[in-house]
């Protein structure tokens, strides 16, 4: 049977406590991998649902692929809780003829007792103020360990956590992966070496490190992480020549990623997904289909065709707002259009809240990263994987 350590217990009653109390309108708990943050989840809202008739809750994450992990680990669940995205627990999508998300708006009412946000280091500031709009106690959980979210001006609602866990559990203390997070955070680097069945650090020039490139299966669980914009530039093309997929557009069932927060649509900053199908409008402009992580429809985009492949996305991020990429086309200047790219390799900024069975990590430091920037980045990076992690150096 599990119990809670005496760390997670003494956080455990002061989360009770505040709620009980009406003491705020949200409580933060940090914690590194393999602290518990989970479980402390559990038992927290065990005690409040035996203790609160009719206490329903919404358990929420910023992406579907992360609400997915922590669905299946909670044993508690009801049947008037609700396990899912930020997003579709608090907007209302709008739904065209044909079946397809077009548009979202905000709910005026979500009928739950309490708010976990889970993975919360990934949340930025303007969802952030529509979860708060609501009035309903939020506690939120996630990783200050972690990257800040991307483009957020330093924001993040794990900044500075109000209470952390900091014990690593005994369970958690045999996982390699876990063992080397620890490492990182103490030493700010990884040797090249094997660490166990499931982690391991290559030099590019081994032949394992090649083969696990190019036998690379986008369609498993297992993504590929680096630092440099030309590094993922240079493998994105190399899985889609793995793949036969010649044309600079997307073809069918290509895994993407959004470059661009569009909250009215749906689609966040670093949001995965799979291309359902495609049609050229203009030469910048293509509406595309996409399944994106954990969602039950596809959504229906304006896409700007030339942020495939990219090293630098200025100038496409500039020409959404110019008049001239409408030119040809059935849309009007105020039709939002969206930016993705290929998603086989992308970078470790943009992997924050995510969380994959497989990680094949490129191992490459920006020359303007300080030392504990670059451990807050290869921590993020080791973190991802939940299963195995490759790690690969002097990529070139």
């Amino acid at each position: 049977m599990i119990e809670l350590s005496a760390e997670q217990q003494n956080i455990h009653d002061v989360v009770i406590d505040w709620y009980k109390s009406n003491s705020g309108k949200y409580i933060s708990v940090g914690g590194y991998a393999g602290t518990g943050k989970t479980t402390l989840i559990g038992f927290i809202t065990e005690t409040l649902k035996n203790e609160i008739d009719d206490f329903p809750i919404a358990y929420v994450t910023y992406t579907g692929k992360a609400s997915t992990v922590i669905g299946k680990k909670l044993k508690n669940l009801k049947w008037n809780d609700f396990v899912g995205t930020i997003h579709s627990l608090i907007y209302i999508p709008q739904v065209n003829g044909n079946g397809e998300v077009v548009g979202w708006t905000l709910k005026e009412h979500i009928p739950f007792s309490l708010i976990v946000l889970d993975e919360a280091s990934m949340v930025g500031r303007d969802i952030w103020k529509d979860l708060l709009s609501y009035g309903v106690p939020i506690l939120v959980v996630g990783d200050h360990g972690q990257l800040p979210p991307i483009g957020e001006n330093n924001f993040s609602p794990m900044k500075k956590p109000d209470y952390r866990l900091n014990e690593i559990h005994r369970q958690a203390l045999e996982n390699p992966i876990i063992k080397l997070s620890m490492f990182v955070r103490e030493h700010g680097y990884i040797p090249t070496k094997v660490f166990g069945k499931s982690a391991a650090k290559f030099e590019y020039s081994n032949p394992i490190a090649r083969k696990v490139l190019d036998t690379y299966d986008y369609k498993t669980d297992t993504q590929i992480l680096c630092g440099m914009n030309k590094t993922r530039v240079k493998l994105n093309d190399h899985v889609r020549n793995l793949n036969s997929f010649v044309r600079t557009d997307p073809y069918p069932n290509e895994k993407l990623i959004c470059l661009k927060n569009n909250k009215n649509e749906n689609v966040m900053n670093g949001q995965m997904g799979f291309l359902t199908s495609a049609t050229i409008e203009t030469d910048f402009l293509l509406t595309i289909r996409i399944l994106m992580d954990g969602a039950k429809s596809n959504n229906f985009l304006l896409t700007h065709k030339k942020a495939f492949g990219k090293v630098k996305y200025d100038v496409v991020m500039k020409e959404t707002y110019n008049k001239k990429i409408y030119k040809d086309s059935n849309y009007d200047k105020q039709t939002a259009v969206n930016l993705f790219d290929f998603g086989y390799c992308i970078s470790v900024h943009k992997s924050q809240g995510s969380e994959f069975k497989r990680v094949v990590l490129i191992d490459e430091r920006n020359y303007y990263q300080s030392d504990d920037d670059y451990a807050r980045w290869l921590y993020t990076a080791v973190t991802r994987a939940s299963e195995k992690l490759i790690i690969i150096d002097n990529y070139y």
